[in-house]
């Protein structure tokens, strides 16, 4: 298929998508449920200011008015949040509070994914909630007119809630498209095999902190707690990000202030005070798409690949025994540990390199045996050819097939593989190369059309960060980590929705 197309043209050709996700076969298995935590007990409270009920979907089978409206009105047609109420009230009600009844927290939660979408103050959500214009939202939520939250109600829920519910949002969410069957638990790449997992593409965003950097002189070394934060975002950092795959060791290498602040001048890119948020997205190849299964916010001078191995297993856990087949990420993940315990689970490991100094010298390149981008040289020096990848044995072959005869300008001496075998000199990489460099060896050759094609997939995934731009998150709307966790982890399950949405008004209107 022509890469010139666009992701909905890509999913409008494909034979599945109309069968899938149009309202006409989607409508016996709605409504959809997000699975809960099972042994929750029932709520303490008996009764409620508001009252959720799931709106039915009856509306998107009429093309007029389905098409009049927003993707998150469509979401809220397709899942009943209903199963959240008692959940939602173990966290935030108990029978001994005193004061006014309080709203039904599936409304409230609700409300908080309305702020985002519409990008709004918490005052302003409160006067919209409560004016003519929140009239259908009112409906859908659960309010009646005169009986809405005010601004430090919505403000006090959201905070109240906290960032540990909101975490499993993203879980909970492709759970339900597994059991939907609106995703597949194994590889939807063309070619692989149903029995290789599913593939895995990290995304990361880098936000401002709210507060302003403080204009103070910095020490060489920082300590535990920098002085340039303000007192309400103490886990900001300052990092200096140059976009550059050369550049990676000083990107990602939580360099303090001071390297920063030189860098800038004499590196392009962009010195960030604030955070760092990472979101593991679940790429289905069949339509273009890509679903987020987790999300994190680290100070923006976290080294990714140091905090990669609990993150891979809060992943497999969230995933639900669903196997990982493949990983793909930029160069922050390019170290050895993170690389290993993606080989030591069978994972094909689609990490761009992490350049190194001496990594373009041609006589280092060949004393070790392997070139920058980790294909293997011959006893002379010419690069070797792929030849194919053993799954059983997780290693990669590569042969020299006599290039040395073909290449005459560059005589070598006698050589004991040209009369050897037909393929010459033989070398597999599996964990690491020849030596135990684990940073190069990849499972497919580095740079090959195959990479290419399994690698340029990330773009299926980089639409989060112009998402999380649109809903006023590249600078933190709150102060601290924990606030910042709760804002971003709303906004990918928010996107998850919009993402569900849209999918079901296209393939609609493809098969009304």
């Amino acid at each position: 298929m022509s890469a010139s197309k666009t992701a909905s043209q890509k999913r409008a050709a494909h034979p599945e998508f109309a069968r899938t996700f149009a309202y006409r076969v989607l409508a016996a298995k709605l409504p959809l449920q997000l699975p809960t935590t099972p042994g929750i007990p029932p709520s303490r409270k008996s009764s409620y200011r508001s009252a959720y009920r799931y709106p039915g979907h009856a509306n998107l089978a009429k093309p007029a008015t389905c098409a009049g409206l927003s993707d998150l009105e469509i979401a809220v047609r397709l899942i009943d949040f209903s199963n959240l109420r008692d959940e939602l009230a173990s966290r935030l009600y108990h029978a001994t509070d005193r004061g006014q009844t309080p709203f039904d927290p599936v409304s409230m939660f609700l409300c908080l994914l309305l702020r985002l979408e519409q990008h709004l103050a918490w005052a302003k959500l409160a006067e919209e909630l409560a004016g003519r214009r929140g009239r259908e939202w009112r409906r859908l939520f659960g309010f009646r007119k005169g009986h809405t939250p005010s601004a430090s109600g919505l403000r006090y829920f959201a905070q109240t809630l906290g960032p540990e519910f909101v975490d499993g949002l993203g879980a909970r969410f492709v759970r339900m498209l597994f059991e939907a069957g609106l995703a597949r638990p194994h590889s939807t790449y063309p070619g692989d095999s149903p029995q290789r997992g599913v593939s895995i593409c990290r995304d990361g965003q880098l936000h401002r902190a709210r507060d302003r950097l403080q204009e103070c002189s910095c020490p060489t070394k920082c300590p535990s707690v920098c002085p340039q934060a303000n007192t309400r975002d103490h886990e900001a950092r300052l990092i200096h990000y140059s976009g550059r795959n050369k550049d990676a060791d000083r990107a990602n290498s939580g360099q303090r202030h001071r390297q920063a602040t030189e860098d800038t001048a004499r590196t392009k890119g962009k010195t960030v005070f604030g955070f760092r948020s990472t979101a593991d997205r679940l790429l289905d190849d069949r339509f273009a798409v890509a679903w987020t299964v987790r999300s994190e916010l680290y100070p923006a001078n976290t080294d990714e690949h140091t905090v990669f191995e609990p993150e891979l297993i809060d992943l497999e856990t969230a995933l639900g025994g669903v196997p990982i087949g493949e990983f793909i990420a930029d160069a922050g993940l390019g170290y050895g540990p993170a690389l290993a315990r993606l080989y030591e689970r069978g994972i094909l490991r689609m990490i761009d390199i992490r350049a190194a100094d001496g990594d373009g010298d041609p006589e280092r390149q060949r004393q070790r045996g392997y070139d920058h981008q980790g294909r293997p040289l011959c006893l002379h020096g010419f690069a070797m050819s792929a030849n194919g990848y053993d799954a059983g044995r997780r290693r990669a072959k590569y042969i020299c097939a006599k290039a040395c005869l073909r290449q005459t300008e560059r005589p070598v001496p006698d050589c004991p593989f040209r009369t050897a075998n037909t393929c010459g000199q033989v070398v597999n990489v599996g964990l690491s190369l020849p030596g135990g460099c684990i940073r190069l060896a990849r499972d497919i050759p580095y740079g090959s059309p195959r990479w290419k094609a399994r690698y340029g997939r990330r773009n299926n995934t980089e639409c989060r960060n112009s998402r999380l731009e649109a809903m006023g998150l590249l600078r933190l709307p709150c102060h601290g980590l924990r606030w910042g966790r709760i804002h971003i982890g709303l906004a990918d399950f928010l996107i998850n929705l919009h993402t569900l949405g849209r999918l079901v008004a296209e393939a609609s209107r493809l098969a009304p």
